[in-house]
């Protein structure tokens, strides 16, 4: 019995212990030309193209990432944290656009129920941005991360 609850106190410890170290588990951001561009729109994906219609909420935070501008738009590589095990569909979502700035929420869809340990998320995306755009602003429920286009 002192062996379980001591083997069940350091498991604790050590999950807590890496949840605050994200750097040391997230891969460094990689352009990918041939990503497709989804349409930008003022709202999120419909339902019934997500599989698994879920609701989409904004992901904990982010961490790091990429707008490189390409032919009809911008390619996204974008890093960061979801307060739990197994969000699914992560995705960037245009919330407005205007004077050269792009924002969007960095949103992915919330499992039902999962492990209470903060887990790396990323997505790889384009979106069909405004020509002029030279800077994005991406949001998540407890950070910002502004972004110049290259």
């Amino acid at each position: 019995m002192r062996i379980l609850a001591a083997t069940l106190i350091l498991a604790a410890g050590t999950a807590t212990a890496f949840a605050g170290q994200p750097s040391a588990v997230l891969p460094h951001p990689t352009y990918r030309p041939n990503l497709p561009i989804s349409v930008a729109s003022n709202s999120a994906r419909a339902a019934d193209e997500i599989p698994d219609a879920c609701e989409l909420k904004r992901v904990m935070r982010i961490d790091d990432g990429v707008a490189k501008a390409i032919r009809h738009g911008v390619a996204f590589d974008a890093f960061g944290q979801a307060e739990s095990a197994g969000w699914k569909h992560a995705q960037l979502v245009l919330a407005y656009q205007e004077h050269g700035v792009a924002t969007v929420d960095f949103v992915a869809c919330r499992p039902e129920a999962s492990a209470q340990v903060a887990t790396p998320v990323e997505t790889h995306m384009g979106l069909g941005l405004a020509p002029d755009t030279r800077r994005v602003v991406i949001r998540t429920r407890t950070n910002t991360l502004s972004v110049e286009v290259r």
